[in-house]
């Protein structure tokens, strides 16, 4: 929540390697345990998009459904992605909206940078991947 505005700001920048910066430096300022659970979290999301074409879920789906649990900016209170402020103000709808397109837009960034951000080592930390895939057909249920 603290960093919260930084986050926003990083994704919106519209430089790649600048935008790049501007995350490593705010994963390095994550507590330890938060970086730990955000690695192996993010290992599991970067899986299942690669296996996207049987399961739909792409970065940008993943991002959708978990983007405002896994970044907010008052964990404990109002769900709303402003700041809180000591002087009261109004938020225009569209900003909100806006705001709330960016956190999804974060996370997909997170998944699919996940190997160049922490290594390709954080792929490996839930065991090694599938040689091959269980498809649907495949399945027999009694």
């Amino acid at each position: 929540a603290q960093l919260y505005p930084q986050w926003i700001e990083a994704i919106g920048v519209s430089n790649n390697h600048e935008c790049r910066e501007r995350v490593q430096r705010l994963l390095q300022r994550l507590p330890a345990p938060n970086l730990l659970l955000l690695r192996h979290f993010l290992c599991a999301l970067w899986h299942i998009v690669q296996q996207s074409a049987l399961n739909k879920m792409c970065a940008v789906n993943l991002g959708v459904c978990v983007g405002q649990s896994l970044l907010t900016s008052n964990p404990f209170g109002n769900p709303s992605p402003v700041p809180p402020s000591s002087q009261t103000c109004e938020v225009s709808t569209d900003l909100l909206h806006e705001m709330s397109k960016l956190v999804p837009k974060l996370v997909a960034y997170l998944i699919d940078h996940c190997p160049d951000l922490f290594g390709d080592q954080t792929l490996r930390l839930l065991g090694a991947p599938a040689a091959q895939l269980i498809h649907h057909d495949d399945l027999h249920l009694s």
